[in-house]
């Protein structure tokens, strides 16, 4: 299981350096305008996205039919191993939302709206698969 979250990891990093890469080299060398650019960068953005919110699902699904197949925990280590993985993705979860507020009010007052438009999206995003998860544990619990 965590062998493919790595996997899937690598491959979402691969994806959004290797796109902005050739967008970048794209645009230093006079192939890509700036308006062709900052597309290509909001649709790496959304695909980055959506890619992310698959295998995020992907991984949720295969958690809770494994987490649904051993039950609750038997142990005390195990109870409070769930309980500090809620904690962490809460605390994630209030990272990301005080960031998301520090993103726009940067973006906002700099004029960007594409930049914060496509940040924003993938943070809530985040933030909603991390809810799930939370949720999920909960339940568990």
């Amino acid at each position: 299981m965590k062998k493919r979250i790595i996997l899937n990891a690598i491959i979402t990093l691969a994806v959004g350096f290797g796109g902005l890469l050739l967008l970048t080299l794209g645009q230093s060398r006079g192939i890509l305008t700036p308006r062709e650019q900052a597309l290509g960068m909001l649709a790496l953005a959304i695909g980055l996205g959506a890619l992310m919110a698959f295998l995020a699902g992907q991984a949720v699904k295969k958690s809770h039919f494994d987490n649904a197949k051993s039950g609750p925990p038997e142990n005390d280590l195990a109870g409070k191993q769930s309980r500090s993985k809620i904690l962490l993705a809460e605390a994630w979860i209030g990272a990301l939302a005080a960031l998301l507020v520090l993103g726009v009010v940067i973006g906002v007052r700099e004029h960007e709206l594409l930049p914060v438009v496509a940040g924003g999206a993938m943070c809530l995003l985040t933030i909603y698969i991390k809810w799930q998860r939370v949720r999920m544990l909960k339940k568990l619990k």
